[in-house]
C-alpha cells in the first residue's frame, strides 16, 4: 500500500475528531488527493497505541473485511515517527452525535436505511470470518455526499478478531450497554454478540438516546443486564421493529 503524503490544517496541527481506548482520530488535508488526483481532500487519520503488531493487525482486518469505509493507506508522523492509517473522512461524524443533532427530523424511512447500511457492513465482517467485538453508536460513521445521499458505515476494527482466535478470551471489552450478557458471564466472543450489539443500536435508533443513558456504566449495570435488563423503545415504534430488535 502506498505511503501517502499528508499535510495538516493551516495551523500545522491535526484536528482532533475523537479518542478512545484503541486510538485517536484526526482530520487532515491530503494535498495530492486520493489516487494521485492532484486535488486536495480531507481525510481521517487514526493513531494506534501500543505495538506495531497491533497496528498491522487492525490494518489487516480492514483489508480482509473490505468495509464500505475506504482505507487509503498508511502515513507517518515525522515528528514522532508514529504510523497512522488514512481513511475516508466521514463528514457527518458518528451515529451517536448524528442522532443527538438530527433525531427530531429523522423519519422511519431514514432510520431503516441507516440500519440496512450498518447490517450490510456487519455482513462483510462476518463473511470475512471476523467478529467485530466493539459495535456501538460511536463506532458507526455517517457521510453525506454531494447528491444528498447519507451513507452509514461501521468503523474501528481495533478489537476485531478472527472467529477462531482465542488470545483475548479472558478479557471483556466494549461499551457496557452494547456488550452481550453472555460476554459479561465470561463466555467467548461470537458473531451472535455482534448481532446483540446491533439490536441495541436498533433501540437507540428508536429513542434517539444511548442505551441506559441515565445509569452509571458500572458493575451494578452489568449485573442487571445479565439479569435481563434491556433498553426500551420509544412510543410509536412499529411492533414488527420491536420484535426484530428483541430477536
Amino acid at each position: 500500500m502506498e505511503h501517502v503524503q499528508i499535510v495538516t490544517d493551516t495551523t500545522h496541527r491535526m484536528l482532533g475528531i475523537g479518542e478512545g481506548g484503541h486510538g485517536s482520530v484526526f482530520s487532515a488535508t491530503w494535498l495530492d488527493g486520493k489516487y494521485r488526483s492532484r486535488t486536495s481532500c480531507t481525510v481521517a487519520l487514526k493513531t494506534l497505541p501500543g505495538s506495531q503488531k497491533n497496528f498491522l493487525r487492525e490494518f489487516k482486518s480492514y483489508t480482509e473485511c473490505r468495509l464500505e469505509l475506504k482505507v487509503y493507506g498508511i502515513t507517518q508522523n515525522t515528528t514522532n515517527n508514529e504510523y497512522l492509517m488514512v481513511f475516508q473522512y466521514a463528514n457527518k461524524g458518528s451515529l451517536h452525535s448524528f442522532l443527538s443533532s438530527n433525531f427530531r427530523e429523522l423519519k422511519w424511512k431514514n432510520k431503516l436505511k441507516q440500519l440496512v447500511d450498518i447490517s450490510k457492513n456487519l455482513i462483510k465482517v462476518h463473511e470475512a470470518n471476523y467478529i467485530h467485538g466493539d459495535i456501538h453508536s460511536g463506532n458507526i460513521l455517517q457521510n453525506q455526499y454531494i447528491n444528498g445521499d447519507l451513507i452509514t458505515y461501521i468503523a474501528d476494527l481495533g478489537l476485531s478478531r478472527k472467529k477462531d482466535e482465542t488470545d483475548l478470551e479472558d478479557s471483556v471489552y466494549g461499551v457496557l450497554p452494547y456488550v452481550a450478557p453472555e460476554l459479561l458471564c465470561k463466555r467467548s466472543y461470537t458473531i451472535a454478540a455482534d448481532i446483540y450489539s446491533f439490536g441495541i443500536i436498533m433501540t437507540e435508533m428508536s429513542t434517539g438516546r444511548p442505551p441506559h443513558y441515565k445509569d452509571e456504566y458500572d458493575r451494578s449495570l452489568a449485573f442487571r443486564i445479565c439479569g435481563g435488563l434491556r433498553p426500551g423503545f420509544a412510543q410509536g415504534t412499529p411492533e414488527c421493529y420491536v420484535q426484530l430488535a428483541i430477536q
